[in-house]
């Protein structure tokens, strides 16, 4: 019971889309124990970050499963933050990087965040690359080639990639990074259904779907 409470409680504070998304990646990378003692850390912090202050998510340990969220100016700012938080909260070592020329990128709120690094200073192994949404902010990261073929390189090598939004769609899908019979889902716009219908098995009505490696939320 102590532990469906502490579901219930990370439940209040993030969308449905976006928390299924962060604990499907934390399931993946640290397992059930992991996630129980994050969603306690969770519901007890009340902090929340505000429009126009500046935030920056540190690395907790070099020992975590290593997770890359890419970031660029006009970002969303909700599933940027929640991606970047939640993660680090579940004991994950959460690099946010900059695909923009400055590592200070401004989202589509308003809140400035500050990167980690630039995507050029991230190459190697992750256990994980989480792209947050935001139309503007993933038009932005497709253009980026370091970001596509970190993306590419991931594929490969099997490894996990996680897309919330309007970066399945515009970022996955007009990069060829879905396979064709696998299941996507995104923001519900018919821009969106149009081209992950043209680039893999279609979009899903769903909150998350979860194929293979790839985990994609609305």
């Amino acid at each position: 019971q102590k532990r469906n409470k502490n579901f219930t409680d990370l439940a209040m504070p993030l969308r449905s889309s976006w928390r299924l998304l962060v604990l499907c990646l934390a399931f993946w990378l640290r397992g059930f124990a992991g996630l129980s003692s994050f969603c306690s850390a969770h519901a007890a912090s009340k902090r929340r970050p505000r429009a126009g202050r500046c935030v920056r998510f540190a690395v907790r340990s070099e020992k975590a499963a290593r997770v890359l969220v890419p970031i660029a100016r006009q970002s969303d700012a909700v599933s940027t933050t929640c991606l970047s938080d939640v993660l680090t909260r579940a004991g994950a070592a959460v690099t946010v990087a900059s695909v923009d020329r400055k590592l200070e990128v401004t989202t589509s709120c308003g809140l400035r965040i500050k990167a980690d690094a630039s995507i050029e200073d991230c190459l190697g192994d992750w256990a994980a690359i989480a792209c947050p949404g935001g139309e503007e902010g993933a038009e932005r990261l497709c253009d980026c080639k370091a970001l596509v073929g970190l993306l590419r390189e991931q594929r490969r090598k099997g490894g996990l990639i996680a897309a919330v939004g309007e970066a399945p769609a515009v970022l996955l899908a007009e990069n060829r990074l879905l396979e064709y019979d696998e299941k996507a889902t995104g923001y519900p716009s018919p821009r969106m259904k149009k081209a992950l219908s043209a680039a893999c098995a279609g979009w899903w009505d769903a909150e998350v779907v979860v194929d293979r490696r790839v985990i994609t939320s609305k």
